[in-house]
């Protein structure tokens, strides 16, 4: 996925691997490279960047929807939204999420205590 973007407005992104804030002004011309886990990586002159899926309307692009709470499906249904959250995190440079790279060896639940 290589598309050519304009910003609409003022925002910020994450510099990719360091981390660094960088705030990209209105009429920002960009590539979008990936669009994965509910983020998008973009190539700004000559920098990979992270931005965040909250701010896809700045890029011309819906918005997505956050994963809803499990209501009382009990701790296995916390425990399948937490590997659905997982499985959303992206490595920024890379279009595989951490638990297929296998970063993540497993998930336990604790009930808390009222």
């Amino acid at each position: 996925m290589r598309e050519t973007v304009t910003t609409t407005r003022a925002v910020r992104a994450e510099c990719v691997p360091d981390g660094r804030v960088a705030e990209l002004p209105a009429g920002t011309q960009l590539q979008i490279t990936q669009a994965l886990g509910g983020s998008f990586t973009l190539w700004v002159h000559g920098q990979l960047m992270r931005l965040r899926g909250a701010d896809a309307d700045a890029i011309g692009k819906p918005v997505p929807e956050a994963p809803s709470a499990a209501a009382g499906g009990g701790i296995e249904a916390v425990r399948e939204q937490v590997w659905q959250v997982l499985r959303s995190c992206y490595d920024p440079e890379i279009p595989v999420d951490i638990v297929e790279l296998g970063l993540v060896y497993g998930c336990e639940i604790e009930p808390m205590d009222e």
